[in-house]
């Protein structure tokens, strides 16, 4: 399969000094769905923060398909973070607005400098937001205050808010740590039909290895920002796990 996204020694070092990420390489095809695992400060934010360009990296290549991410200038940069969507742990909405007005956000990459500023929107991108609203399970709910939604609509609104958006590829970063069970099943199963359905590629975080079994295509697993694993979930083992996630005696004392 071709590879959509493209990391090449993707390092990102802190200013005390401490690696966040270090020399990951990898690629994820068109249409993959990947479970990013690890313990908490593993760098699995960090990795995913890197590729949306909200932080910088410190060396290293991001390609989205043939296009550079890591070095792109601000008008290229613009149209690239188009095609990369991301969906946050705290959905990142705008609580006193609607439904509607949060997912025509996703369009504004869509619109000129000039009209983005001032939250101007065509015909068209109201129809791709009411397109993006059904899809999510939310018809009706177009004019709804996003402040008097659940957590789980709330999710629901920021992965319209995304799909609205068109990318290539979507981050989720643990988009279902603020959820309960049934509501975490709910959202994964939605990014599972949507990366199916439309074959869009999906890296995201989790920190439950029996959601990353039932869901995903495929597991990373980070630890000290090193790329340690990456395999099928049929193929993680209680020894692999136990590498990933036991903590070393310095982890223990640090506690």
């Amino acid at each position: 399969m071709t590879a959509q996204l493209t990391l090449t020694e993707l390092t990102m070092e802190w200013p005390n000094g401490t690696r966040g990420l270090d020399a990951i390489s990898l690629e994820v095809p068109a249409g993959q769905f990947v479970a990013v695992i690890g313990l908490s400060g593993a760098g699995k934010s960090t990795l995913l923060r890197s590729i949306n360009g909200l932080i910088k990296p410190t060396s290293g290549l991001i390609s989205l398909g043939d296009q550079q991410l890591t070095g792109a200038d601000a008008h290229q940069l613009r149209a690239l973070r188009r095609r990369v969507g991301f969906v946050f742990q705290q959905f990142n909405l705008v609580k006193s607005h609607t439904v509607m007005r949060n997912v025509l956000n996703g369009r504004l990459g869509h619109r000129g400098l000039a009209a983005a500023l001032l939250g101007r929107f065509e015909p068209q991108d109201e129809a791709k937001a009411m397109e993006a609203i059904a899809a999510v399970g939310l018809a009706g709910r177009e004019e709804s205050f996003c402040a008097a939604m659940s957590g789980g609509q709330q999710q629901r609104v920021a992965i319209a808010r995304v799909l609205a958006q068109e990318p290539d590829l979507i981050l989720a970063d643990e988009p279902t740590a603020s959820l309960d069970p049934k509501l975490t099943t709910s959202v994964l199963g939605l990014l599972r039909r949507i990366n199916q359905d439309r074959g869009i590629s999906i890296l995201l975080n989790l920190h439950e290895i029996e959601l990353a079994k039932d869901y995903c295509d495929r597991v990373i697993a980070l630890r000290s920002g090193r790329l340690i694993w990456d395999g099928s979930p049929a193929e993680m083992s209680e020894d692999r796990l136990e590498e990933i996630y036991k903590l070393s005696d310095e982890e223990l004392e640090a506690l």
